[in-house]
């Protein structure tokens, strides 16, 4: 054996050793805790937040087609806090988030809930026009804001563009809807934001894309005794929990 070869292999060596226990505390908390991942790391064996999940990607079993973006960055007394949602194929998996909790770059603590293991068909089968009959014939209000045409033009005016509406967008989402999140119960689904002005009422409302069922339904009003101009003046602020929330259903 050359002393180049002897000298790289042991080089090698110490290079695992050093990675050993960042791969092992991960994929132990994996086996034991799920979904519901909990990471500690000691001081000297903490990861940088731009390197966490390439470095860890494989100790998650996660594949390629799954990604975490950022959303949110907060500070307190304890550190800075970055939050990501998951996505699979582009669409994001309703509930399943991650927090990378860390000071002066260095991760000292991550959790959060995720879905290691995705493997489904993201086509829808049925349109979005046919999804949002489905969410309209669930919702059956008497009268909807967008065919107010004071709602429309209070709201082209408060957001300072002449294209705003009430009327209802698909996006296409990933959702367990009232049930656990996992691989098992994930569903692809239209989600709606339906606002009816008689009787008032708020509702993300999730269709299944490939069979047109109701999956679920979250009201987003919680004082139903503001006016309609109040609650017009909510749409404008996007409430970031609001738009990231599975919700309750009913």
């Amino acid at each position: 054996m050359s002393f180049k070869f002897y000298a790289s292999h042991k080089m090698v060596l110490a290079l695992l050793s050093l990675l050993s226990p960042f791969l092992l505390i991960a994929q132990n908390d994996f086996s034991k805790h799920g979904n519901a991942q909990s990471l500690r790391f000691d001081k000297g064996n903490q990861p940088t937040v731009s390197s966490f999940f390439d470095e860890y990607r494989s100790a998650f079993s996660m594949s390629d087609e799954i990604q975490l973006k950022e959303y949110r960055v907060t500070t307190d007394e304890i550190g800075t806090h970055h939050r990501y949602n998951q996505y699979y194929k582009g669409i994001e998996v309703l509930g399943a988030q991650y927090v990378l909790h860390e000071k002066n770059d260095a991760v000292w603590y991550a959790n959060g809930q995720l879905l290691q293991q995705l493997e489904m068909d993201v086509t829808p089968n049925i349109s979005e026009e046919s999804a949002l009959s489905y969410a309209l014939s669930h919702i059956d209000a008497d009268k909807y804001m967008w065919e107010n045409p004071k709602n429309e033009s209070f709201l082209k005016n408060e957001q300072n563009d002449p294209n705003a509406s009430f009327y209802p967008q698909g996006h296409l989402k990933l959702t367990s809807g009232r049930r656990d999140l996992s691989s098992k119960t994930i569903r692809l689904v239209y989600r709606f934001d339906i606002y009816s002005e008689q009787p008032l009422s708020r509702n993300w409302v999730d269709v299944d894309a490939k069979t047109g069922e109701i999956v679920n339904v979250t009201s987003r009003i919680h004082n139903t005794n503001a006016s309609v101009i109040e609650v017009s003046r909510s749409t404008v602020d996007k409430s970031e929990d609001d738009s990231k929330n599975n919700g309750n259903s009913k």
